[in-house]
């Protein structure tokens, strides 16, 4: 394991590529892309290999709301076809196949297997001859849907869980959603990107055709103005919020459902993605193999604002295990959890609806430019989706800005000696240094390096996006009995100024996770074997 930093140097480095961000009068920017989900990042990152001068914010951290809470899986619009949207079908396909082509190094093939059960809710001709119409409507660029008795994940299921399969081959992200998202950012050289960078308010200039836009740091007390000829709202959940607060309207609106899902440790056995059949109107439930663990989920429910879904309460747990205990052959038990992830979805509904189920509603994505001022808002889309967004959006602003040449620089910031000022992750060639973490088998970006080049400001940065520490290690990295605490303890060291408020951090994220993962597992552990995991 690297040590901690004992210099003043490393820290005052970690410290002034945000100063340098807060304290510099920037040139009017060409673009401001407000929200660091999959859809800002992937946006910024186009934008910016096209040489414009664009700026990313996020009030929290990039790749923290729905973008962390994913199954990881690109796939085309398979559930659209019992709505008989064949186009959204062949485009959303069209976009998974663009993206596995065009970056293997963020994503790859991977197949799911729909299993059948008794008693059967569906025949298995129909189910495979819908995977059949799917895959050509794909243009058969997949492997072709095939059915089997016996498959490796019979091992852990009931008899009368998995009696067959049908077998076809979407994608999946290589690392994990946040990482998904960090990647992109890390791949706009010439963009400048801050995390927990808040926008506070704003008007726009009808004779200058710019906004001013007032922006305050939600880690400190740093404000500051810029201007820019365009804002795009990217804030997912948020967007129609962010477009309120600017008297922004729109013919679109959100209709947010809740996600809670949960991983545990995976069986030797479990390959494919397992989606199983249910009877009508069921939710989708599916099972992801993610590196140790196996991901189950996710429930799909109205929420009424994105401040109230962020929660997983006791309800969504009991739910989530009585579906998958009747699916298992061994009953998991709430202590065997390793993690609980909740998120919420934004559906893109026209403006006026009030309800709907989430599995009914498309997750198509709609683009909305406002006719007076140079505003667009981005409503729904999913992973699979953001290339084609970034490319709609991005052509949107072409029109409007004109053609314009390549140019990296960051003008107004500049470069100072070998260390980059662009608030945002370092590019994606360059290498990470590596550390190991207690019951991992494969090493993990070091939190130092995190924090010089990945923008990683807290523990919970680190643990739950930077790496899969607080997914793949049971209570959010601190271990069963809190025998990693000291480890943890270790890391926010390295991202802080001091101990004294390393150990502040290390005290938050713990309480963090007393919170949200013991109170509703009912697994805290006691005082006796807290000090036996700390081998006191």
């Amino acid at each position: 394991m690297p040590s901690m930093p004992s210099t003043n140097r490393d820290r005052s480095g970690h410290r002034d590529w945000r100063h340098r961000f807060w304290k510099t009068v920037h040139e009017p920017f060409d673009v401001v892309v407000v929200g660091g989900g999959v859809q800002g990042a992937c946006l910024y990152a186009r934008l910016a290999r096209e040489g414009r001068r664009v700026l990313l914010i996020d009030r929290k951290d990039f790749g923290g709301g729905t973008s962390q809470a994913s199954a990881m899986l690109v796939w085309g619009g398979l559930l659209y076809l019992k709505n008989a949207e064949f186009i959204e079908v062949m485009r959303m396909c069209a976009s998974r196949d663009r993206l596995l082509r065009q970056h293997p190094e963020l994503t790859e093939p991977h197949y799911l297997s729909y299993v059948f059960g008794r008693p059967l809710h569906s025949q298995p001709w129909f189910i495979h001859a819908g995977l059949w119409v799917y895959w050509l409507l794909g243009g058969g660029r997949r492997a072709v849907p095939r059915g089997g008795r016996e498959f490796p994940e019979q091992a852990f299921l009931s008899d009368d869980s998995a009696i067959r399969r049908l077998r076809f081959e979407e994608g999946h992200l290589r690392v994990s959603d946040a990482q998904f998202v960090l990647d992109w950012i890390g791949r706009a050289e010439g963009g400048v990107a801050s995390n927990y960078c808040s926008l506070e308010g704003g008007a726009f200039d009808p004779q200058l055709r710019r906004w001013r836009l007032q922006l305050r740091d939600t880690l400190g007390e740093n404000q500051t103005e810029i201007a820019a000829k365009w804002v795009v709202n990217a804030a997912g959940v948020w967007t129609d919020r962010v477009n309120a607060g600017f008297g922004m309207e729109s013919p679109w609106q959100h209709l947010l459902a809740k996600g809670v899902s949960f991983s545990f440790p995976r069986h030797d056995g479990h390959h494919d993605t397992l989606v199983f059949d249910g009877a009508a109107g069921d939710q989708g439930m599916s099972l992801v193999p993610w590196g140790p663990v196996s991901l189950w989920g996710s429930t799909e429910t109205i929420t009424r604002s994105p401040d109230e879904g962020w929660q997983v309460e006791p309800e969504d747990l009991q739910f989530l295990l009585t579906h998958l205990n009747a699916k298992m052959a061994t009953a998991l038990e709430p202590r065997q959890i390793t993690s609980l992830r909740c998120g919420v979805r934004p559906l893109a509904v026209p403006r006026g609806t009030t309800a709907g189920n989430p599995l009914e509603l498309s997750k198509r994505w709609c683009i909305h430019r406002d006719p007076q001022r140079p505003w667009i808002s981005i409503y729904g889309g999913k992973i699979t989706a953001c290339l084609g967004v970034a490319a709609r959006v991005a052509g949107m602003l072409g029109d409007a800005l004109g053609k314009q040449q390549l140019d990296n620089s960051i003008h107004s910031i500049g470069w100072h000696g070998q260390v980059p000022l662009p608030v945002g992750p370092t590019p994606l060639h360059v290498e990470a240094e590596l550390s190991h973490f207690p019951g991992l088998e494969q090493p993990v970006p070091s939190a130092e390096w995190s924090r010089d080049h990945q923008s990683c400001c807290t523990l919970e940065d680190y643990l739950r996006r930077r790496t899969n520490i607080a997914q793949w290690v049971p209570r959010g990295g601190l271990g069963r009995r809190g025998e990693h605490r000291g480890e943890l303890l270790r890391l926010a060291g390295e991202l802080c100024e001091d101990a004294a408020t390393a150990a502040a951090m290390m005290d938050e994220y713990e309480s963090t996770i007393v919170r949200t993962h013991d109170a509703i597992l009912g697994t805290q552990p006691t005082t006796a074997e807290y000090a036996q995991g700390r081998g006191r």
